[in-house]
């Protein structure tokens, strides 16, 4: 059986081209592999992982047995969460070289990685957390709203630029009057 942080080489998806990797999490008899690429793979086989130098052995890495080690409950460390992500959040997930919108269901610090559930409905275990990312904010919506912002403001020029003094404070107050209302987090 081979341990989580093992580095080895991986069948990719079965294709019979062997890549190097990490072992990021051990199920039973499949593994969550971190390919040196930065793409992973997870449920992979034991049958199609074997130790890293292997590679002109057809002799695949030993299967993986159900036993698992009995650890006394006390033995257990809760783990901070320093990688900032947490189960509802939601994330893009590295597939190929394009990013997919997910959510997350749950983080493992101690293993670095995460389940998803894609917003096409399909769920993935043991996720890398070095594939993952949280949502990029469009520059594209930011260049649109700030063009907006400028429209409306060549428009409300040329209306002020017609008003007399009196018109200009009670327009004044008006604006200071809608600016209390915001609060201190809306921009």
């Amino acid at each position: 059986m081979l341990a989580f942080g093992t580095k080895i080489e991986c069948d990719y998806q079965g294709s019979g081209k062997w890549f190097p990797g990490t072992i990021m999490g051990v199920n039973g008899e499949q593994y969550d592999i971190l390919y040196d690429d930065g793409d992973g793979e997870s449920g992979v086989p034991a049958d199609r992982v074997r130790e890293k130098g292997a590679a002109g052995s057809d002799t695949p890495a030993p299967a993986a047995t159900t036993e698992k080690s009995a650890e006394p409950a006390s033995s257990v460390v809760p783990v901070a969460n320093k990688s900032g992500f947490e189960a509802g959040m939601k994330v893009e997930v590295r597939k190929g070289k394009e990013f997919k919108n997910a959510i997350v269901s749950a983080v493992d610090e101690i293993l670095g990685c995460m389940d998803v559930e894609f917003s096409d409905g399909q769920a993935e275990k043991g996720i890398p957390l070095q594939m993952v990312r949280k949502p990029e904010k469009s520059s594209k919506k930011k260049k649109e709203k700030k063009k907006s912002a400028g429209k409306l403001m060549n428009e409300c020029n040329k209306l002020l630029s017609s008003f007399n003094e009196r018109e200009l404070e009670a327009a004044f107050k008006m604006l200071q009057a809608v600016d209390s209302l915001r609060g201190p987090s809306e921009p």
